[in-house]
């Protein structure tokens, strides 16, 4: 009966439970000794200010390129590179006013908190630059100040207290990193906009026997189901179609 109820302590004291906020400020309730915030990036740290190059603009211009490819490696790696050059030339914003501001609370008071995104590394330079636009700076408590590179199913970097997972499982980018810095949290707190992601590294954090608590961030969700395309179209094509010289010509001959 003994070992029973000793079992049964350890299930419970392994929890790991995902809630569902509408708010990053209930990344707060968990503030502890030995906690690890995780900041997913994309629709929950920040934002571009139009719709071209936003999250649900990739997730929908990959499915029209895998229907006029038919190859979803290639259409991925169209989106991806189109999603990536608008990052460079957007102006980001908050997602929720304030958000950066509880992160430097938590950071002077001894939280550790690392930004987490499936961007990869050659969006890791913009990406710092988007955060420190907006005064979020995760090198500053990061359980480690170096940077790192490793792969699991693809190249992920540790870079200024961000992981760029570049795609691959959340559960497995964050058990490598965990592991190549011989840290084990007393506790793990994830705060993401997709659920799947919360499931993947639930389950890694089950496998590393660290307790667990995700928070399904729906801020923007009233954002994302009125996502519409037409506007991302128009968008696109100004940005996207490259002129020929002759093109260009005619153009310039108009104005005259």
């Amino acid at each position: 009966m003994k070992a029973i109820i000793l079992s049964l302590f350890a299930t419970c004291s392994l929890c790991a439970d995902i809630y569902e906020v509408d708010s990053i400020r209930e990344m707060d309730k968990y503030k502890e000794e030995g906690v690890l915030f995780l900041y997913d990036i994309d629709n929950t740290l920040i934002t571009l200010k139009q719709t071209l190059g936003t999250d649900q603009w990739f997730y929908y211009r990959f499915r029209e390129l895998k229907k006029t490819l038919g190859d979803d490696a290639k259409a991925l790696e169209k989106a991806l590179a189109e999603w990536t050059s608008v990052q460079y030339i957007s102006d980001i914003a908050e997602v929720e006013k304030g958000s950066s501001e509880m992160i430097k609370n938590q950071q002077n008071e001894g939280v550790c908190c690392i930004g987490f995104t499936t961007r990869g590394l050659t969006l890791s330079h913009c990406t710092l630059s988007q955060l420190n636009s907006i005064g979020i700076d995760f090198s500053k408590s990061a359980p480690s100040k170096e940077d790192l590179f490793f792969q699991t199913t693809q190249n992920i970097i540790f870079r200024h207290g961000v992981l760029f997972t570049s795609g691959t499982n959340k559960g497995k980018a964050l058990a490598g990193f965990l592991s190549r810095i011989d840290f084990k949290p007393k506790k793990i707190v994830f705060i993401n906009d997709k659920h799947t992601h919360l499931a993947d590294v639930e389950k890694g954090c089950e496998e590393l026997k660290i307790p667990f608590i995700g928070l399904r961030y729906n801020y923007l969700d009233s954002v994302v189901h009125a996502f519409n395309p037409k506007i991302a179209d128009i968008q696109g094509k100004r940005f996207f179609t490259l002129l020929s010289d002759e093109e260009a010509q005619a153009m310039i001959e108009e104005d005259f």
